[in-house]
């Protein structure tokens, strides 16, 4: 075989043509794809979790390409009536928390990556040209060198070395040229053997990124969550705010009334200092209640990412009715158990445990290794005359028996004892979640009842108001009576409205812990997830109509 005097040439284009395989925008666009595809498999998890602890579901599943319109929120056009699902979408695009997790989605891709280029051929390539001049000679020398690494999923070791040099003189005026190339195979028998060893990186950056995604899709629950308590949280402000302008424009009358009776004598001037004192309260009372809405408006719009400068407000008839929840624990605890899936990461964690402790045994063993090698080497004065006929080959075996194992079986040790916390964590985080669970039925419960004692308080207060204002206008009984009342009616209407709110919170946070808070592209919840899995409860209204 004769080498063409174009091989350094070849050497030098293969080098070059190198250096661009791992571009920054191919790197970039790979990590995105890798989000994507494990994404679509943490979501496919998802969902046929979810199937199996729902039997009888009618909801028609929405493709991505159906929430595909929601990714362009030039559709919101004012901003002064915002609406829910609009806060939730602007909220996703915009929050700068949100836009943070989902790096850390790219950079977690971007580490499967590196752990996936492990087992990609590894190519390098030098060239050097040298120029001497000494009384006994003067030469020029040029080397160049190409070499392909190759590391399997099977613990096996391949390396590839071409190599060529060559001097001229000018004086005495010898040339010498050389070339070789050598092929290496290492194979592991004992310590380092096995596709579970070899792949260990790879398979731990797989799962961290399903870990991550996992993650993310806990985080967008908690995140929706949290826009929905912010906005009806806003929307039972502004109903505060006018429940207290009523308030202000009662006592305001009765001071005024007060006043009048006072000058024909039928009211006494401590009743007037009484309605005056009761309508500068109320007075203060709406102008705090106005000053706290506003500056919830602001940390809202903040949070979302809305500049301060755009005018926001929100649209204040979306309070959500009440939907009872008949769940039974036992029931929603089985269902939790199907569907979490921070639990199900702790599953995955157990096995990535117990893949640890075989690790670590392995690591125990000697190192016993078979090494293989096969080259041609090459010498002529001319370049162009070298030819690859001087084979040569080796084979055999290497034997290591470290006398010192200490810290091999030190790892190991830890590595048996994180397998066995691991699973006391799992079975702890178990019984968290059925109290969990439970907590949360029970708060439900809880905040069911009391609304219904509110709503025969709220009835109560106004019988109460108007039996008050007529014992008043015949003169029987003081403003101070009709005020008492009246801050009585005010204090019932806003806790009906907080528990109402309290409501919906806790059925979206019974959602979350069942697992079962399903969201669409945009974070908005799906509907009627939670109602699938009761027996007889009418389709939920906590949450925004879909488009």
């Amino acid at each position: 075989m004769r080498f063409s005097n174009r091989f350094l040439g070849f050497c030098l284009y293969i080098a070059v043509t190198c250096e661009g395989v791992n571009a920054r925008e191919a790197i970039v666009e790979r990590a995105e794809i890798l989000v994507e595809k494990a994404d679509t498999s943490v979501q496919a998890d998802r969902k046929e979790r979810l199937s199996r602890s729902v039997s009888n579901r009618n909801e028609k599943r929405e493709s991505d390409a159906a929430n595909a319109k929601f990714n362009d929120l030039t559709e919101i056009k004012d901003l002064a009536k915002l609406t829910l699902a609009d806060a939730i979408r602007i909220a996703t695009k915009y929050n700068r928390d949100y836009a943070g997790e989902r790096d850390t989605n790219s950079l977690t891709a971007l580490n499967y990556i590196q752990a996936r280029h492990i087992f990609d051929p590894h190519l390098s390539s030098t060239l050097g040209v040298l120029g001497s001049n000494t009384p006994a000679a003067r030469a020029l020398s040029g080397t160049g060198t190409f070499g392909v690494d190759l590391a399997t999923e099977f613990s096996t070791h391949l390396n590839l070395a071409l190599s060529t040099s060559g001097t001229a003189t000018l004086r005495p005026g010898i040339d010498a040229n050389s070339s070789s190339a050598l092929f290496t195979l290492t194979q592991p028998l004992l310590k380092g053997f096995g596709r579970t060893i070899a792949r260990e990186p790879l398979t731990q950056a797989e799962r961290n990124m399903t870990y991550q995604l996992r993650r993310f899709e806990l985080y967008r629950e908690d995140f929706t969550i949290e826009v929905v308590r912010q906005f009806y949280n806003l929307v039972r402000e502004v109903q505060v705010v006018e429940n207290n302008k009523q308030r202000f424009e009662q006592t305001d009358f009765l001071y005024r009334r007060a006043q009048s009776l006072f000058k024909i004598g039928r009211q006494s001037e401590l009743d007037v200092l009484s309605a005056e004192q009761e309508r500068l309260q109320a007075e203060n009372d709406f102008r705090d209640a106005k000053e706290s809405h506003k500056d919830s408006l602001l940390t809202f719009k903040t949070f979302l990412g809305i500049p301060d400068s755009v005018a926001l407000d929100i649209k204040t008839d979306e309070l959500p009715k009440l939907v009872p929840v008949k769940l039974n624990a036992e029931l929603a605890i089985r269902i939790a158990s199907e569907n979490r899936l921070d639990l199900a990461s702790l599953d995955d964690q157990i096995v990535d445990a117990e893949r640890g402790v075989k690790i670590a045994q392995n690591n125990l063993l000697p190192e016993l290794n078979l090494q293989l090698t096969g080259g041609m080497d090459a010498h002529a004065r001319q370049f162009v005359n070298q030819a690859l006929k001087d084979r040569s080959g080796t084979a055999g075996l290497t034997l290591s028996l470290p006398l010192d194992k200490v810290n091999e079986k030190v790892n190991a040790r830890q590595a048996e004892i994180s397998l066995d916390r691991i699973r006391r964590s799992t079975s702890l985080f178990r019984d968290n979640i059925a109290a969990e669970v439970r907590r949360q039925l029970r708060n439900l419960l809880r905040i069911e009842q009391s609304m219904e004692i509110q709503k025969k308080i709220l009835v109560t207060s106004e019988k109460r108001l108007a039996y008050a204002e007529t014992l008043f206008r015949k003169g029987v009984k003081t403003s101070r009576d009709v005020t008492d009342a009246q801050q009585a009616l005010l204090k019932a209407r806003n806790d009906d409205i907080q528990f109402i709110v309290d409501h919906a919170i806790a059925d979206l946070q019974l959602r979350r812990s069942l697992g079962v808070l399903d969201l669409q592209a945009d974070g908005i919840p799906k509907e009627r997830v939670l109602a699938d899995l009761t027996t007889g409860a009418a389709e939920a209204d906590v949450l925004p109509k879909e488009k």
